[in-house]
């Protein structure tokens, strides 16, 4: 983006010349010393050579401005993506420094389901009842998938 807006000011430096030769062309033309005005053929082609540049300059110009406004409108969304970046990187932080501590400290999942059996890889969901079989159809154990 930078370069285009680079070679649009270079396209309408260069443009600025040939406007000045011919802005200047048709100004001696109009103050001969001792002619009348005359319109003729190369009179209207000077013109025209004018109108012509004048209009490509103003169109490269208006590029030249919207080359511009879109790289300032890159520039901040980029600067809102750093920031939610920023932003999610330290709720990373947050996450896996601070909270994991305090995870680490609390008790384990087949303690918090109310398991009192730990039987290599075997659990029960419910504590067993007394001298009653589960109803779930696992005789008190089932197996850690």
């Amino acid at each position: 983006m930078e370069c285009t807006i680079e070679e649009l000011k270079m396209a309408i430096r260069q443009k600025e010349a040939p406007m000045k030769v011919a802005q200047t062309r048709l100004e001696e033309r109009i103050k001969r010393p001792n002619m009348e005005l005359c319109c003729d053929q190369p009179q209207h082609r000077l013109v025209c050579e004018v109108y012509t540049i004048d209009a490509t300059i103003q169109t490269l110009k208006q590029r030249l401005q919207e080359s511009q406004n879109a790289l300032q409108l890159l520039v901040q969304t980029k600067s809102v993506l750093e920031y939610d970046i920023a932003v999610k990187a330290n709720s990373l932080f947050i996450d896996q420094e601070k909270c994991m501590g305090m995870r680490r400290t609390l008790p384990n999942t087949p303690r918090l389901i109310g398991c009192t059996q730990l039987n290599a890889g075997h659990y029960c969901a419910r504590p067993p009842p007394e001298k009653k079989p589960c109803n779930c159809g696992c005789k008190g154990k089932k197996k850690v998938t």
